[in-house]
């Protein structure tokens, strides 16, 4: 899991979820300062190996949450991302996963207005065309977005 700022949020579920099928989960979290990390505790109780990144270093490693990448089994048997965050992170992290031939999903942060699809206001743009958000998504395969 690979989560930037309230893309924290869906990985908490996630992580629930997960810790049930005994799969080994790491977490890769970056944030802006101390102020902006969420406490991790929740995740350590699911067993989830927590790493931090923050950009003015007062917590985890300085910089963005990019130089804990080498913390990710690169196996594409063995590994698959879930991120979450802002595009410019999760662009470098799909660049990462191809490089690697790694599979994930992206769960995209729009503002939803309708949650109908018919506004079109939470649009993102794909390889096949504009999709929604709230109807079509918010999560979409990692190599399917076209991040700006």
């Amino acid at each position: 899991m690979i989560a930037g700022g309230i893309g924290i949020a869906p990985m908490l579920i996630l992580s629930d979820v997960l810790k049930k099928k005994k799969y080994e989960l790491v977490l890769l979290f970056g944030g802006r300062e101390r102020g902006y990390v969420y406490p991790m505790q929740e995740f350590k109780d699911n067993g989830v190996k927590v790493h931090i990144a923050t950009d003015d270093g007062s917590v985890g490693h300085k910089g963005r949450v990019s130089v804990l990448f080498d913390r990710i089994n690169k196996d594409p048997n063995h590994t698959f991302i879930y991120t979450c965050g802002p595009n410019p992170m999760m662009k470098a992290v799909q660049a990462f996963a191809a490089s690697h031939g790694l599979l994930g999903q992206a769960a995209c942060e729009e503002i939803m207005a309708c949650a109908l699809g018919a506004c079109l206001g939470c649009s993102i743009e794909t390889k096949s065309g504009f999709k929604t958000v709230c109807y079509d998504g918010p999560a979409f395969n990692l190599d399917e977005v076209k991040f700006h």
